[in-house]
């Protein structure tokens, strides 16, 4: 893996760990939707129909009172949906 440096990104980080752990959680809950909508836009451009994994726990960490489990609960099943849309769209690239 080449790692890279980035001052606005070190930046982002520096901000980020200043804010409250629930404002944390909020953001990243954000920004693994945004990376699904992403995905799924990308297989749709592909003629690819995008199959979304779901799970309850997602929907506790839609209504912004979570626990740290809920939390936790939810980051993996986006980042287990986020997964298998890029194994989606490698196995019909290669096709």
């Amino acid at each position: 893996m080449n790692l890279k440096q980035n001052e606005a990104f070190n930046d982002y980080i520096e901000k980020y760990k200043k804010l409250k752990l629930s404002d944390k959680q909020d953001g990243v809950i954000t920004l693994l939707k945004e990376d699904l909508t992403f995905l799924e836009k990308l297989l749709e451009l592909k003629n690819i129909k995008p199959e979304i994994l779901y799970n309850r726990e997602i929907i506790d960490a839609n209504d912004g009172n979570y626990s740290a489990d809920d939390f936790v609960e939810a980051v993996l099943v986006y980042c287990y949906s986020i997964r298998e849309l890029l194994a989606t769209y490698i196995e019909k690239e290669e096709l």
